[in-house]
């Protein structure tokens, strides 16, 4: 069976590099001002006048920014102000920031619709709609606190289909005693906040059904904030087997999260929301509990972001880079940390983003879906704002802010399985190994049979392949491995073998990370998978895939083995800076 582990994400930073920026701190006042030089801003309030919005119909009806604080407050948005500026248009996306922008999905896959027919699904490739990228929406009316924008237009996705689209969105201020409800906390003295909804509803506007034999469409609202050294992204989930309910995050988007960055436990997710290192998760509908939140300790602000999902649905649009098996198993929600792309490449940002979606919409003529999402931005003192921590998320402050220091176990399941196989003859049309053709063009083409046992380099540190030959072993003397900096490429040349799997969060380590060998041992578990590979089969191993080697199949085999090891940095620059979303 073939398994898929790429995916991918919304924009490319290397795409956008010459636009990066740090962070600046500025006041709303000061985001105002810079947007209406380059673009028309309509600004949103509640009655008091101290929560505010500034929304532009140019960039799809976009929240650019809010503050709870008046002119004079803090800005709440990331702001790419070097490409708003520059009055230029980019190739693949334009990303403009914002804190809630209108996309739709899917983004990968045979019902991408940024891809065209017949595209391949790299970089150069991949272009996002212009309808939600660089078209504005429709202004169809205004008041103090909401406004409503309206577009229509035609997508067509990579198997061909076709779809007439009408969208009606809706932006709106909250009122505090709507936002203490929504929060289902009672008022608390000393917190300011502004809270925002947008409404968005999608409409089949064609006279054919959307199918989804022949793919469909669905919601996807991002929200992109200004990060600092202390901010940490909260996920609360449902707790249960993931034979039930799936697994608990996917996390191997640009690789192996490191340890202090993501800290996976039964019911809540932690994530580092620091601007320092891209990295990318995404929950399942049936662990997705409908909110998102983050804490900023340096500023202390305390972001909530809730969305509607309705109950048993788990068709959701599924965004990886390939041909799918499973088209609609997406991600409920996701949440990005931006980062360099790579060594010595400045960031987008930088920024982090709290992102919901909708159910795939299977929609006939003229029927609609609607997807609510909203942003509630807290400050004030910690004691408050745990309250509305513990109350909503699940967890206190010191929680929060403890939860990334000392480490958290590390969870890497993937989209579509754990594990790639294939043979080598057929290595070409393998889907889930972009990043990894010069391994396999090595494989291919090399005389394995008498390649000299040990370590041969094919490009230095960054992929070379140990062989190896020997004996089988019986289970008792195979620990299970994992690594952390290397994918393994395991090729058997000769004769048979059985190889264990299982995730890393499964697993007990036994020996601790050898960061100069990079591995990690770990215990047996109870339960795990066993593949089989006999001569010309392979195996890609990625971080996060534990793996027991070497294993007899069928009796004991002397068999002789190719293992090629591509680091994964090498992987993810040979994909051109997979986007992130």
């Amino acid at each position: 069976m073939t398994r898929i582990i790429i995916t991918a994400a919304l924009f490319s930073m290397t795409a956008s590099a010459p636009f990066a920026q740090s962070v600046p701190a500025s006041s709303f006042a000061d985001d105002l001002a810079f947007l209406k030089r380059y673009v028309d801003v309509i600004v949103l309030n509640d009655k008091g006048g101290s929560a505010k919005l500034a929304v532009t119909a140019a960039w799809q009806g976009r929240v650019m920014t809010s503050t709870a604080g008046g002119n004079a407050g803090a800005s709440f948005g990331w702001i790419n102000r070097d490409l708003v500026a520059s009055r230029t248009v980019q190739p693949h996306v334009n990303a403009f920031g914002g804190e809630d922008r209108f996309w739709l999905g899917p983004e990968g896959g045979q019902f991408s619709i940024f891809f065209a027919k017949g595209a391949k699904f790299e970089l150069a490739d991949w272009q996002t709609p212009p309808p939600i990228d660089t078209l504005p929406f429709q202004t169809a009316g205004q008041s103090r606190s909401d406004v409503r924008f309206t577009s229509r237009f035609a997508l067509t996705n990579y198997s061909g289909s076709r779809f007439e689209v009408a969208v009606d969105r809706r932006v709106r201020v909250l009122e505090a005693d709507e936002a203490w409800t929504a929060l289902r906390a009672e008022p608390i003295a000393g917190v300011s906040l502004v809270a925002y909804e947008s409404d968005n509803r999608i409409t089949n506007a064609g006279a054919n059904p959307w199918r989804k034999d022949t793919g469909l469409l669905s919601i996807w609202i991002l929200g992109m904030f200004k990060p600092s050294p202390a901010t940490t992204i909260v996920v609360p989930i449902r707790a249960g087997r993931d034979a039930e309910l799936g697994a608990k995050v996917t996390s191997d988007y640009f690789g192996a999260v490191p340890r202090d960055r993501l800290s996976v436990r039964d019911d809540v997710i932690f994530f580092s929301g620091d601007g320092r290192y891209r990295s990318k998760i995404g929950i399942g509908p049936r662990r997705s509990k409908g909110v998102l939140g983050s804490y900023d300790a340096d500023n202390r602000v305390l972001t909530i972001v809730q969305f509607t999902q309705p109950a048993g649905v788990a068709d959701y649009v599924n965004s990886l880079w390939t041909l799918q098996d499973h088209p609609y198993a997406g991600d409920a929600a996701n949440s990005y940390n931006d980062g360099p792309p790579a060594p010595g490449v400045k960031p987008l940002g930088p920024f982090y983003e709290l992102e919901s979606s909708s159910p795939a919409a299977a929609l006939a003529p003229g029927a609609s879906l609607s997807h609510v999402h909203r942003t509630i931005h807290l400050i004030g003192p910690e004691s408050a704002l745990d309250t509305v921590a513990r109350s909503v998320l699940g967890v206190a402050l010191t929680d929060i802010t403890s939860a990334l220091k000392t480490g958290g176990q590390q969870t890497l399941p993937k989209k579509e399985g754990s594990v790639v196989r294939g043979t080598l003859k057929d290595w070409k049309s393998t889907p889930g190994i972009q990043g990894l053709e010069r391994a396999f063009e090595y494989l291919a083409k090399a005389d394995l049979a008498a390649l000299p046992l040990g370590r041969t380099d094919i490009e230095g540190d960054d992929v070379y392949v140990m062989m190896s030959e020997g004996e089988t072993k019986p289970p008792e003397q195979v620990k299970f491995e994992a690594h952390r900096r290397y994918i393994d490429i395991q090729l058997v040349v000769r004769g048979q073998e059985a190889i264990g799997v299982a995730p890393v969060p499964t697993l007990t380590t036994v020996e601790a990370y050898d960061s100069a060998k990079d591995i990690e041992f770990f215990a047996v578990p109870p339960q795990f998978s066993q593949l089989e590979l006999r001569a010309g089969e392979f195996a890609v191993f990625a971080p996060g895939d534990g793996h027991r080697p070497s294993l007899h199949l069928d009796g004991p085999h002397v068999s002789r083995k190719a293992v090629v090891k591509v680091s994964v940095a090498y992987r993810d620059r040979q994909r051109g800076g997979v986007p992130p979303a």
